[in-house]
């Protein structure tokens, strides 16, 4: 969306913006974050650090808004943080070695501790919950056979919905009106609510878009957290390095997992749901300089702790089951069932790959 918005601000405010003396090129890098660089070494060290501020890797004005949203939309108070504090302390500082870099006054440790802590925190537990990913895959699908719809295309398979959802979605209607062929429906500048119309318009006995709109799930995890992942599959890994880790969780996110499955319990594919959650967890470390009694240092040589709420950077994933399916009441003992038979495929795929 960074990308997009960029692209609009060119085509379609281009004449005011050159009217005000804009410099669109920094312009655009302040919108997606692309700083200047020369070999890959930054160059136009001041300008770099007004991107830094807009878009930044770490802190940066669009992320503090979101943290402080999401702290008050999502109900836990378990972090403030002083905002005032926090920009306060920000100052643009001058070395001969890297140029202009944006510093914090130590003042604001307490406060750029907690604003890390928070993006950890709400990555893992927030964005990365259980039911947040399910709702997010079952509404993705749903606009796949929405768009194949408006679309007029077929809809038989994976790839046909994919390019059918790329196709919706490219970047021409926030040109221009873009005719929907079989709806009629006239998509130009779209947000959220015209998706949800155009779901509206299709079929909402699909059972993507029922079960999106009702929040009425088909599909149970069989974990619900990172903690209980990891205390699932320990037994089966905690003598094996990182590398070899990483071979189980391929395998537990292969297609392979999913068609043993469906062969040991007579399931269909669609009724087997994996999500791979990939680690994306901010450290305290040399892209944050703090100035300390008019010294510039880099964050990490003020501290020893480089994580506080989130520990493992190792990948894990969630599955889900349709236990409407499988016709079973007792779905804590089916789970600790199928757990055990992930757990002999994993063991049967591993000894294949120890005896190559």
């Amino acid at each position: 969306h960074e990308a997009l918005s960029a692209y609009i601000s060119l085509i379609i405010f281009k004449d005011v913006l050159l009217s005000l003396d804009v410099d669109l090129e920094l312009l655009v890098r302040m919108i997606t974050g692309y700083k200047y660089l020369n070999n890959n070494i930054p160059v136009a060290s001041f300008e770099n650090s007004m991107i830094e501020l807009i878009h930044g890797d770490m802190i940066d004005a669009d992320g503090l808004d979101y943290v402080c949203r999401d702290v008050w939309a999502g109900g836990y108070r378990n972090f403030t943080i002083d905002i005032d504090r926090l920009i306060n302390s920000i100052e643009i500082v001058y070395n001969n070695t890297s140029g202009y870099s944006v510093a914090y006054n130590a003042k604001a440790l307490n406060e750029i501790e907690t604003v890390l802590n928070i993006k950890n925190f709400q990555y893992l537990y927030v964005i990365k919950h259980h039911k947040v990913l399910l709702e997010q895959y079952l509404l993705v699908e749903a606009m796949k056979f929405t768009a194949c719809y408006h679309l007029d295309l077929p809809d038989d398979s994976a790839d046909e919905r994919d390019n059918a959802l790329r196709s919706l979605c490219d970047y021409h209607a926030y040109i221009t009106p873009k005719s929907l062929s079989q709806s009629k429906y006239k998509l130009h500048r779209p947000t959220d609510d015209d998706f949800v119309a155009l779901m509206k318009l299709y079929d909402t006995e699909n059972m993507y878009i029922k079960q999106w709109f009702s929040r009425k799930y088909d599909a149970t995890p069989l974990w619900k957290s990172k903690m209980e992942y990891f205390s699932i599959f320990k037994p089966v890994f905690q003598s094996l390095s990182e590398e070899e880790y990483k071979n189980i969780h391929t395998i537990l996110i292969s297609p392979e997992c999913k068609h043993f499955l469906c062969t040991q319990f007579n399931l269909q594919e669609k009724d087997i749901i994996v999500i791979e959650v990939k680690p994306k967890l901010r450290k305290l470390e040399e892209r944050i300089f703090i100035k300390l009694n008019d010294n510039i240092k880099p964050y990490s040589e003020l501290s020893h702790d480089m994580f506080s709420v989130v520990g493992t950077e190792l990948p894990f994933c969630y599955m889900y089951i349709n236990f409407n399916a499988l016709g079973v009441d007792d779905k804590i003992m089916h789970i600790k069932t199928i757990i055990s038979r992930i757990k002999d495929f994993l063991l049967m795929e591993l000894r294949e790959k120890w005896d190559e």
